[in-house]
């Protein structure tokens, strides 16, 4: 018919109908709109990551990063290795900010906080590319509000990389497997997968078990959607022996460390299935880490059953479960495959953190940081696919809001060891004749960290000289804290009296009080006295006087 607009071409009406197929209809590429929303939630994230980022003092994990950021490239490829669990990665990175930024409290959590929020953009991006933009948008909040994402967020540690290039990977898949289906050329997406799954092991032991679980994610998206055939094993063969060949030697010397008897985390015990449970509730920020108990949030639950089922804890939980599992139902109903596949992918995070901790030093409770992102993509799909039903915005609601109200009683709760106050009792107590001796128990040593973060926080003209006193199970990282600390005089039970008869007063600086008893056996060749001290949560100090040596060691 004259005049008629012409019909779209066999690719374009190919295009059209993958977009129809997908549930509501996402937009491609992202537009400027996309990219407005991706910058502002972001930035809403930088900001709620960082409200009191310098506020906490340096705690004894943050010391040791400190303490490995300091030493020379060198020691980060040479030496390191054979005393350190996780592999260099983080370190160089903090090594080349904290040349730049300086070592302050907010400056050394500058570069976790920054990956944080870019692991808000990446979760856009990946919601955005399988689901369209308003599962990105509630997908994108759920992250930035995340309690448990912001605890990580605020620690010079490596765990807010780990999510950021996990929830990277996650986008990745999406995108391959889409240019699969259209037959669009892989190299870039593919060299871009390679990369960010090999970062992971490279930033931090249990990179190793992040990457895994995205290799489980690309598996069971392309073989539920039907796209495992030749192209697509050719291309995932080459990405994983890629990322085993840059993943090989920190995998290989986590699983020596893990497995030496002297590994100093080896006191951790092994969890139970009713601690495991435990880690479904830190979505929600109601548990955080620590080595000594819990830090709960504050929950008011209401007396009675009924009441317990209604408050505000079990609300959002319970929100939150009925709108996934509804997804999830719904997906399959479709034959939408993105949501089963990322359903698998959480039960093996699961799965393998709580399998492996078993036998082996790995902290379950970091489980839920990794899953976040995958948990935030399911509730992004599942409240679209619910948009016409009428309870799915106040429940909603609920769960933004009980996100929120989280991450507002954790800020005053953030603090885990004060090691700024703990420094300036001890420096009260200090004076003429004094020494400094480091008690390590079967926790973590405190000779790793402990002597640079007493330089870190010691204001005085002089400090005094420190010595340690290292117990068996610490072995491995005390030689690290030795070989970084030239300051730092070691100490055995025999050359204990000899090291010591000098001094007229000892400070005992410990973590944990068991490690205090710890030292009551072996300092009572000394014959001192205690006369006072101070104990600040975890962390404490002794004064002892009158140092005497009445007992040969020999």
């Amino acid at each position: 018919m004259k005049g008629a607009p012409p019909g779209p071409l066999p690719d374009e009406e190919a295009r059209l109908k993958s977009l129809l197929e997908r549930p509501f209809a996402p937009a491609e590429p992202m537009t400027r709109a996309d990219v407005l929303i991706a910058v502002g939630l972001t930035l809403a994230a930088f900001v709620l990551r960082g409200i009191g980022l310098g506020q906490h003092s340096l705690w004894v994990d943050e010391g040791a990063s400190l303490l490995f950021a300091r030493a020379d490239w060198s020691y980060l490829w040479a030496v390191l290795p054979q005393v350190e669990t996780n592999p260099p990665g983080y370190y160089m990175i903090l090594k080349l900010w904290t040349q730049l930024a300086g070592t302050s409290e907010a400056a050394i959590r500058m570069p976790g906080l920054l990956a944080s929020s870019l692991a808000v953009t990446a979760v856009y991006l990946a919601g955005h590319r399988a689901f369209g933009r308003g599962a990105a948008i509630v997908a994108a909040t759920f992250v930035a509000l995340s309690a448990v994402q912001v605890l990580y967020a605020q620690e010079a540690r490596a765990y807010a990389f780990l999510t950021l290039f996990f929830a990277l990977g996650l986008w990745l898949v999406n995108l391959l497997a889409d240019r699969l289906a259209t037959g669009e050329p892989l190299g870039a997406p593919l060299v871009g997968l390679v990369l960010t799954t090999a970062a992971l092991p490279n930033l931090h032991f249990s990179g190793f078990f992040v990457a895994v679980v995205l290799l489980v994610y690309a598996l069971s998206y392309l073989v539920l959607r039907g796209l495992l055939k030749r192209r697509a094993m050719v291309a995932m063969g080459v990405a994983v022996a890629a990322v085993a060949a840059l993943s090989m030697p920190p995998v290989m010397w986590a699983v020596g460390h893990m497995g030496s008897p002297d590994n100093p985390a080896g006191w951790m015990h092994p969890p139970t299935l009713s601690e495991g449970k435990w880690v479904f509730h830190q979505t929600f920020g109601h548990r955080f880490l620590s080595f000594d108990r819990p830090h709960w949030l504050p929950d008011q639950v209401p007396e009675g059953a009924v009441g317990k089922l209604f408050a505000p804890r079990r609300l959002a939980e319970g929100s939150l479960t009925l709108i996934c599992l509804f997804g999830v139902w719904r997906s399959l109903r479709q034959k939408f495959w993105s949501v089963p596949a990322l359903g698998v992918s959480i039960i093996a995070l699961g799965v393998m953190f709580f399998g492996v901790s078993q036998t082996k030093p790995v902290l379950i409770e970091r489980t839920i940081l990794f899953g976040v992102p995958m948990i935030a993509l399911i509730t992004g799909y599942s409240v679209m696919a619910m948009r016409y039903s009428y309870f799915v915005l106040p429940a909603a609601v609920v769960i933004f809001v009980a996100q929120a109200a989280n991450l507002v009683a954790y800020y005053p709760a953030g603090q885990k060891e004060d090691w700024r106050q703990a420094v300036r009792a001890m420096q009260a107590d200090a004076g003429p004749g004094t020494a400094i001796v480091l008690a390590s128990g079967p926790y973590l040593p405190v000779s790793v960290s402990t002597a640079v973060l007493l330089e870190h926080y010691w204001t005085a003209a002089d400090m005094p000289p420190v010595y340690a006193l290292p117990s068996a199970e610490a072995g491995r990282l005390y030689e690290a804290g030795m070989s970084l600390s030239p300051d730092l005089r070691p100490l055995t039970h025999d050359t204990l009296c000899p090291a010591l008869q000098g001094y007229d007063r000892l400070l005992v600086l410990y973590r944990y009080p068991s490690q205090a008893e710890a030292l009551e056996a072996p300092l009572a060749a000394l014959n001192s006295s205690k006369t006072g001290g101070a104990q600040r949560d975890l962390l404490g100090h002794q004064v002892r006087s009158g140092v005497t040596c009445t007992q040969s060691n020999g």
